[in-house]
């Protein structure tokens, strides 16, 4: 950290490695007073005035818009609520890869088509509403969040990005850097499977368009649909990863 001096520091945080984080900014805000960080995810989303107690920024929900105007200085520091939710950005690769070469020499590159869940899970965050909220909000903040939820549906999106993106980040991966199998780290990866859906598309055009492996990860229930599988092998998928889940502690 010496060495490298970053302007802010990010975290994602959870209810139940919260207190860990704010461990871990309160030692680097006293060998690095300088740093502002930055504090994101369902911990800071259900009690932002909770994190704000330990981090200069507190952003709500979806991260892209919020971070882009925090690392331009558009923002005060405190609570940043969720503005128009947005495309999933084109990632820059490059500059990660020239700053850490070890990644760019993997053979197998990561992938992200979504964010969010298509499903609705009560247990989970991906599903909670205003009411999971903790904190008591100002009247401006709880505003935009009402804005926000009315366009949206729910505290985190389902943002879905377009199959000619996903072609265009795995074509420009194959062209510049070494790779023998994408993974798709989505945690529910390819439940669209209507008629020339994300499936239907990766079926008909990823062998020739990309012609790369890939390794998926979806729930048990969805394997349910052989068309599913059918049309996931025929894109090229050759393995899957699914969790067991219990509801028994």
């Amino acid at each position: 950290m010496d060495n490298f001096r970053p302007d802010f520091v990010g975290f994602n945080v959870y209810t139940g490695n919260h207190n860990q984080v704010f461990a871990a900014i309160r030692r680097l805000k006293k060998s690095h007073p300088h740093i502002k960080t930055i504090v994101g995810g369902p911990h800071a989303t259900y009690f932002p005035g909770n994190a704000a107690q330990h981090a200069d920024f507190v952003v709500m929900s979806e991260g892209f818009s919020a971070l882009r105007r925090i690392l331009r200085g558009t923002v005060a520091k405190g609570i940043v609520p969720p503005g128009p939710s947005e495309s999933f950005p084109h990632p820059d690769r490059g500059t990660f890869y020239r700053q850490y070469p070890e990644h760019a020499k993997s053979k197998i590159k990561s992938v992200i088509t979504m964010t969010g869940c298509p499903y609705t899970c009560t247990y989970c965050y991906n599903s909670s509403t205003p009411s999971d909220i903790k904190d008591n909000l100002t009247p401006d903040i709880a505003t935009q969040l009402a804005t926000f939820l009315s366009k949206n549906g729910r505290l985190f999106p389902n943002n879905i990005r377009t199959f000619d993106a996903v072609t265009r980040e795995t074509r420009e991966i194959n062209e510049n850097w070494p790779v023998d199998v994408i993974y798709f780290q989505d945690d529910v990866f390819g439940f669209d499977t209507k008629k020339d859906g994300f499936l239907d598309k990766m079926a008909a055009r990823w062998p020739s368009e990309v012609g790369i492996p890939y390794h998926a990860q979806l729930r048990w229930e969805m394997t349910k649909q052989e068309k599913r599988l059918d049309l996931i092998q025929a894109s090229g998928g050759f393995g899957l990863t699914l969790a067991i889940e219990s509801s028994i502690p």
